[in-house]
């Protein structure tokens, strides 16, 4: 039996889980503040035969709930409407669990066997990899929530995961350098089978692990990955706009419309946007923000000279429907879009801001 409390009697959800007892149990529940609070409501929720969901109005701050059969309370008899489904949120987490490792075993295990041991991708290589239904992701999420990592990579290059679309998408998920095992977390649309495709552009091992997921009814909106901007001189994105602008320069900002663009509506919040520097002169940082007056003191993707970095990120928009990337040393950048977050949604998005760093001044000035 699970005990929720709300203190609006208007609301249908969110109820506070107060109580959580075996069926066969009582529960005595103390709520402090509900005393001659008339709006107040409670909520129990039952897998036992007695009427599933009650709704009870509260007034004093103590009741029993005899989890058998028998609902005390003070007020009158339940309502056994049950509520409407609880909205999801953006995003549900869950505890890390390996989905995929191609390197041999015992190195190489995952948390059901599957997708293990695969043996080392080749160049141009796709691998096809079942998430729905392993773990704790359901049968119909629409998109999950990985940390991917190339191992052992055999030359430059990028990893693109996919819905298993055609022709491969111009986006990366991950770009990796010889000698460096390096890893993106990234949020992954799915197949209507529950899928990914996994495309690497050179030779490497592959691990994923999948920390989270988007359910069918989350307000986030996973799309097919678009690349929307390529500074490079042969720089290309799906449709034609910011692309062959030039590396940018020390302390430079460059306007990125995504508002409007591709798949993502006009009134989209923000968008998930994975950002690669290429090619860095030096080392230094990236940040993304919604265009403020000045930048904020926060980095949203740290690079150094000889390694191609990039980092997803879900990035506010700004009235214009643009994103602002602001680097610090001269780079290329490219950004490619695999989501947005629909106006409306639960999820309240914040120019960024630096909450920690323990290095001692200047440096900690410092991004």
């Amino acid at each position: 039996v699970n005990i929720r409390a709300s203190l609006d009697a208007g609301l249908t959800y969110p109820y506070l889980l107060v109580a959580d007892t075996p069926n066969d149990g009582t529960e005595s529940v103390v709520l402090p503040g509900v005393a001659g609070n008339t709006a107040a409501r409670i909520m129990v929720e039952s897998t036992n035969e007695f009427c599933g969901v009650h709704f009870f109005d509260v007034s004093d701050e103590s009741f029993t709930i005899t989890a058998g059969g028998d609902v005390v309370a003070p007020t009158a008899e339940p309502d056994c409407t049950a509520p409407p489904p609880a909205p999801q949120g953006p995003f549900e987490s869950l505890s890390p669990q390996r989905f995929v490792d191609t390197r041999p075993s015992p190195i190489g295990a995952t948390l059901d066997g599957l997708f293990e041991g695969a043996g080392k991708l080749s160049a141009g290589e796709e691998y096809r990899v079942t998430i729905t239904g392993r773990g704790e992701v359901p049968v119909g999420a629409k998109a999950v929530v990985m940390n991917i990592t190339a191992i052992a990579t055999e030359g430059v290059g990028f990893v693109t995961v996919h819905p298993c679309v055609s022709p491969l998408p111009l986006a990366s998920s991950l770009n990796y350098t010889p000698g460096v095992n390096l890893g993106n977390e990234i949020v992954a649309p799915l197949t209507d089978t529950g899928e990914v495709c996994i495309y690497t552009d050179d030779a490497a091992h592959i691990a994923v692990d999948v920390v989270g997921y988007v359910d069918a009814d989350s307000t986030t909106e996973p799309v097919t990955p678009a690349r929307f901007l390529d500074t490079r001189p042969d720089g290309e994105t799906f449709d034609d706009i910011a692309e062959k602008s030039g590396k940018l320069t020390d302390n430079e900002t460059v306007f990125l419309p995504v508002a409007g663009r591709g798949s993502v509506p006009v009134d989209a919040v923000a968008v998930i946007v994975n950002v690669t520097a290429v090619a860095a002169e030096r080392t230094g940082y990236i940040t993304v923000d919604p265009c403020a007056q000045e930048v904020p003191l926060a980095s949203s993707l740290n690079y150094v000279t000889g390694v191609n970095r990039g980092n997803e990120i879900i990035a506010s928009i700004d009235n214009e429907g643009d994103i602002c990337l602001f680097t610090s040393a001269p780079v290329h950048l490219t950004a490619d879009v695999v989501g947005y977050l629909p106006s409306g949604t639960e999820l309240s998005t914040i120019a960024p801001a630096r909450f920690l760093d323990t290095r001692p001044a200047p440096d900690g000035d410092t991004i």
